[in-house]
């Protein structure tokens, strides 16, 4: 006998997915998880901590040595420095700190804050110090910056020496610190104008050029004249009629 061969279960055909139930398993795939508690809570402080730190700063900005907010406009000087890799613009924000001190000192002396208004001409002093020195041989900037750098620094320590004058000239309880103040604003200002000096004499001269005279041929004679035509002079006959006029007298057309 033949045996029976055994039948092959039969498989359902399966129903292909709709498109609303694929865009379902995409939504649930590209949702994003549910966040626990704490990492909502340590979000939502980092957001207040960076609103408040910007807002410090901000108010640092006009604070004053012996504020509470000083050390934090310390702190952002500092960080811009240190961000400042080009040495033409770290020589520059050296220079332009240096004008800040300045006026922190202005602010200062109108309230008669002895210490502090020392401790800010000490801060002005380092900035020049530090800012001159990149006009020195060893320092990173090109003949051509330190020459540009050179004629910043003595028109702003220019002004820097009238308004340390005029502050000594007023101020008799700062006189100390205005006098040193104002012996190293003179001496960047020497020193910035003495490297200018040395940029001039290197510079080449180009001679002013002298015209060269031409020779002037001299004057060809241009043949021999023509003798002048005479003009005729006209003799009446003794016998011309005394009524009649001469021909001098005749109309050129009768």
């Amino acid at each position: 006998m033949i045996a029976a061969r055994p039948r092959q279960p039969q498989i359902a055909p399966r129903e292909a997915p709709s498109i609303a139930t694929i865009w379902q398993k995409m939504a649930a795939f590209f949702a994003p998880q549910r966040q626990p508690a704490w990492a909502r809570v340590l979000g939502t402080l980092f957001l207040i901590w960076l609103s408040l730190g910007t807002m410090t700063v901000f108010a640092a900005s006009d604070a004053l040595p012996g504020q509470p907010l000083y050390p934090v406009k310390q702190l952002v000087e500092n960080t811009q420095l240190s961000l400042t890799f080009d040495a033409a613009r770290k020589a520059q924000l050296h220079l332009n700190l240096a004008g800040k001190r300045l006026q922190e000192t202005a602010v200062l002396l109108n309230s008669n804050r002895t210490t502090e208004i020392a401790y800010s001409l000490a801060a002005y002093q380092t900035e020049i110090e530090t800012a001159v020195a990149f006009l020195d041989t060893s320092s990173e900037l090109t003949a051509s910056e330190k020459a540009s750098f050179a004629r910043l620094v003595a028109k702003n320590l220019a002004d820097h020496e009238v308004q340390l004058t005029a502050w000594q000239a007023d101020r008799p309880t700062a006189q100390e610190p205005l006098a040193q103040a104002l012996q190293t604003s003179r001496e960047g200002q020497s020193l910035a104008l003495t490297l200018l000096g040395e940029v001039q004499q290197e510079e080449p001269t180009v001679p002013a050029t002298t015209p060269t005279p031409t020779d002037t041929p001299p004057p060809t004679p241009s043949g021999t004249p023509e003798p002048a035509t005479p003009t005729p002079v006209w003799e009446l006959p003794p016998f011309w009629p005394s009524d009649c006029p001469s021909p001098l007298e005749w109309p050129e057309e009768w």
